[in-house]
């Protein structure tokens, strides 16, 4: 990262200015200093007591060129690119497309396409979506903004999902208040139990259709699974969830649920990002 410093910062300390001035955050500046090189002025190291006299080049590298490949097959393929800028990419991750190569998805998941599509760029999702799950997600496209971004995950950062349920609401709104932690003897699968983590879901019912709802979801908390098992918790599981639920691969070929809206703070503001409906569940709720 390269700035040039203003001139009314002259006396400055350094140290003072990456904090104060430019908000960077400690995690970052500390790779920069621990780092060779990692600190520049006008092209000369220094230390983050240097005094600045205003005009000069600052140099900052957290990160080297060896460190851009993870392991991540850099493979050519589609995103759906809602936003982007020099420091965030937002995307519409389309249902059954995993985030991080696995077993069987060596070469399809979102960090083999940014691999593909942004060369010197590490892979940081802020926040992540199961393989079967659509909708929007930021990736970071520096660490810094990847910790501010992440800081906001359980507090500001807010996450409206779209999700199509088994049955009929008796409650047509309320919020799930239910602890869940892993299901013991599985890696995978969670459960609603009194000794798991803090929870809540916030839901709304938007539309019925043949023994289906239609329901939004609210949440703060980002537990595993969390909108999933809270709703096979309550007796209306997610159509189409192979873990929590009935698995029908002729009405739809993964949990029915999305992604829809993200709400957190950027750059001095609010920044809002929606994503409609992917066809596959419009099809469950709404007459062809």
């Amino acid at each position: 990262m390269e700035f040039t410093v203003p001139s009314d910062c002259a006396g400055t300390a350094l140290r003072d200015y990456l904090r104060y001035n430019l908000s960077l955050s400690a995690g970052l500046v500390k790779r920069a200093k621990y780092r060779e090189g990692g600190i520049c002025i006008d092209g000369r190291e220094v230390h983050t007591d240097y005094i600045l006299r205003g005009g000069e080049k600052l140099t900052l590298t957290t990160e080297s060129d060896d460190e851009f490949s993870s392991g991540v097959e850099a493979v050519d393929g589609n995103l759906d690119i809602i936003f982007e800028d020099d420091e965030i990419l937002v995307i519409n991750k389309e249902g059954g497309m995993p985030v991080h190569p696995s077993q069987n998805h060596h070469t399809d998941s979102v960090a083999n396409i940014v691999a593909y599509r942004y060369k010197n760029m590490i892979f940081r999702p802020v926040n992540r979506l199961d393989k079967g799950t659509s909708g929007l997600m930021v990736i970071a496209k520096n660490a810094d903004i990847c910790a501010r971004l992440s800081s906001q995950l359980h507090t500001t950062f807010t996450k409206e999902y779209l999700g199509i349920c088994d049955g009929i609401f008796e409650q047509k709104s309320g919020v799930i208040d239910a602890p869940i932690g892993r299901v013991e003897g599985s890696v995978i699968k969670r459960e609603v139990r009194s000794d798991g983590k803090s929870a809540k879901t916030f839901f709304e019912v938007v539309k019925e259709h043949n023994n289906r709802s239609l329901v939004r979801f609210t949440i703060t908390t980002g537990r595993t699974h969390q909108i999933r098992v809270h709703s096979a918790y309550i007796g209306h599981s997610i159509t189409g969830d192979f873990l929590y639920g009935t698995e029908d691969k002729s009405l739809i070929s993964r949990p029915a649920l999305h992604a829809c809206k993200i709400e957190f703070d950027y750059r001095g503001k609010r920044v809002t990002f929606e994503a409609p409906l992917p066809e596959d569940m419009k099809g469950l709720v709404y007459e062809s």
